[in-house]
C-alpha cells in the first residue's frame, strides 16, 4: 500500500517517485531509502560533482540530497559521457 505525505513536507520526504496525491511512490516496491549503485567510465567524476545537488522537475526544483545523487544525475552523467552533453 501506498503511503502519501502531508504538502509542505517534502524536505523531511526525501526522494520519491510520483506526486503527492499518488502516495509519492508510484512503484508499489521503490521506497525513499538510499540504494547503492555501481559504475565504471566516470572519469570526470561527474557523479561526485553532482552529489547533493538540485534539480528540476516539470518547472519545480527539487532539492538535493548530501552526499547523494538522483536517478536524474546518473542519467545527466551518462549523456554527458556518451554525447558530451
Amino acid at each position: 500500500q501506498l503511503q502519501g505525505w502531508a504538502n509542505g513536507t517534502i524536505d523531511d520526504v526525501g526522494h520519491f517517485w510520483g506526486v503527492q496525491e499518488d502516495g509519492g511512490n508510484a512503484w508499489g516496491s521503490h521506497s525513499c531509502k538510499p540504494v547503492p549503485i555501481s559504475y565504471e567510465g566516470d572519469s570526470g567524476n561527474c557523479l561526485k560533482q553532482l552529489e547533493g545537488a538540485s534539480y528540476y522537475v516539470a518547472g519545480k526544483e527539487v532539492q538535493g540530497s548530501p552526499e547523494k545523487i538522483d536517478q536524474v544525475h546518473v542519467h545527466a552523467c551518462m549523456l554527458k559521457t556518451l554525447f558530451g552533453y
